[in-house]
């Protein structure tokens, strides 16, 4: 009897994912990339920790607290870092290379078990299973359950027109040792930022993802991104009832742009009474957002940005802190310098708080998250091609309300010039 309901159960969740298939007007079609139904999701997904050293399916090589490079090479660019948090351990990843952005770029992880005061590095590494494949923009966020999630993009070249998208797994120290489970595809596009909790009892997931607008037909390298995958989009999805595993997303909305467009890397946060705020960096206008009143259904015109002054055209941070308050980090310049984080209490309404973070050419690409003591704790890059620093700050709300620099604790994870 047991088993029939269990049956039963299993159908009614396919039929409840049958309709969210109907209702999303621009479900994405499989392109080249391998993406299972619900049902072999649900039977070749695993949560099981491993130490899994090569997975087909991504294309990925696992390597484990490694002294060499993937292959042997060298290292001659790092950057567009991550950071997470769990049990304790801070986790930061970032994308590397031999000299710039191009085929076998790998992500490396390390770890920090003493509240970012020393770090170990190449914990793990991710390298492409081929020469013409690259692997970047990770992204490190937790489930509503607490397990730390890394994320990151497959491409064929420089960019493939997302045919290989983006792929998730678990992770965690243990024993000393970092594991992993098998990696399970998202999405055929690009989230190198944080999803979000949404609706009641954070049981659905949204994540704001971008098909870049880049490329010219027959440039080496590039492919261009089909019509139906170009653009800012937002996917959700929901946790299986029995195993508690993430389904597979599905393509939800498509948000309005109106200026120019090529990475986007957008960002979203849950302003409550479902409220959203979508901001995307624009090619050339600093940075923009859309707003919907309706929980992501429909989103108003796109406008500029001009709250705090000048926005360079970079990826930004943008989340909610613990105490509910809005936290906004970005280049107050039109140039890659100047990192300010901004405080809002009225939902994003007015930035009237600000603390310089780091005010040199060629800082670039915050992310956030807060550790047990509701520390605001930061990840950025500086100078990707000569030093190659991936630094690590700790300040709070009260230094952010006070403008106090001086409170500011800094950390060099990496460089390529120790």
């Amino acid at each position: 009897m047991y088993r029939q309901l269990q049956r039963l159960f299993k159908t009614s969740v396919s039929l409840f994912w049958l309709i969210v298939f109907v209702q999303c007007s621009e479900t994405i079609q499989p392109t080249s990339l391998h993406v299972v139904s619900m049902l072999e999701a649900e039977a070749s997904s695993s949560d099981r920790y491993m130490a899994i050293e090569i997975d087909t399916v991504s294309k990925s090589v696992f390597t484990y607290d490694q002294r060499s490079n993937p292959k042997g090479l060298g290292r001659g660019f790092q950057g567009c870092p991550s950071i997470g948090y769990n049990n304790g351990i801070f986790y930061a990843a970032w994308f590397a290379g031999t000299k710039e952005e191009d085929s076998n770029n790998y992500i490396t992880v390390a770890t920090s078990a003493d509240g970012g005061l020393s770090w170990k590095q190449n914990r793990l590494m991710i390298a492409p299973a081929s020469d013409s494949i690259r692997h970047i923009n990770p992204s490190l966020w937790n489930d509503k359950y607490g397990s730390l999630h890394l994320s990151w993009l497959v491409s064929k070249g420089i960019w493939d027109g997302a045919a290989n998208g983006s792929w998730h797994v678990k992770i965690k120290e243990a024993g000393g040792r970092i594991f992993i489970t098998n990696p399970n595809p998202l999405f055929h596009g690009v989230m190198n930022v944080k999803p979000i909790h949404f609706g009641k009892d954070s049981s659905e997931i949204l994540f704001p993802v971008s098909g870049w607008n880049i490329g010219i037909e027959g440039l080496p390298n590039y492919t261009l991104t089909p019509s139906e995958l170009n653009g800012v989009f937002l996917y959700k999805s929901i946790y299986h009832p029995i195993n508690k595993r993430i389904m597979l997303p599905q393509k939800f909305a498509r948000i309005p742009t109106v200026f120019s467009r090529d990475f986007d890397e957008p960002m979203i946060v849950d302003l409550n009474n479902n409220a959203l705020l979508l901001m995307k960096r624009t090619a050339s206008e600093g940075i923009s957002l859309n707003r919907s009143n309706d929980g992501g259904r429909t989103w108003g015109t796109e406008q500029i940005f001009k709250e705090v002054g000048l926005a360079a055209s970079s990826r930004f941070y943008l989340g909610k802190l613990k105490s509910g308050n809005l936290l906004l980090v970005l280049n107050n310049s039109a140039n890659r310098e100047k990192l300010m984080a901004y405080l809002s209490k009225d939902n994003g309404k007015t930035w009237p708080f600000k603390l310089l973070i780091d005010d040199r050419l060629g800082i670039s690409y915050p992310d956030v998250v807060q550790n047990d003591r509701s520390e605001i704790c930061m990840v950025y890059d500086y100078s990707r091609n000569y030093d190659g620093q991936i630094i690590f700050s700790r300040f709070s709300e009260e230094d952010i309300t006070k403008g106090n620099t001086k409170a500011v604790k800094y950390k060099v994870i990496s460089t390529l010039n120790p």
